[in-house]
């Protein structure tokens, strides 16, 4: 386990680097109401490295790089809902 966000690669350097991560669970909230659209605000001015949204409206959330779950993850899907 390194410390401090620091490891020595095996040519022998040393990198620090620190990366922003973000966890939310945003409990199916819509781009089109008040708490979503404080969600995009927030998470525009955190500007996280790697985002991990739960529960999420999959239009609330910015484009790029995504994994979620198939829409039939075992009981009925809510359209655009995704759990993971």
């Amino acid at each position: 386990m390194y410390s401090d966000s620091s490891c020595v690669a095996a040519c022998g350097h040393e990198f620090r680097q620190k990366m922003k991560c973000l966890t939310w669970n945003l409990e199916w909230k819509t781009p089109a109401s008040l708490a979503g659209r404080l969600i995009q605000e927030q998470v525009a001015t955190l500007d996280p490295d790697v985002r991990c949204y739960t529960e999420v409206v999959r239009t609330l959330i910015p484009e790029g790089y995504c994994l979620d779950a198939d829409p039939d993850y075992g009981y009925p899907n809510k359209g655009g809902r995704r759990n993971a």
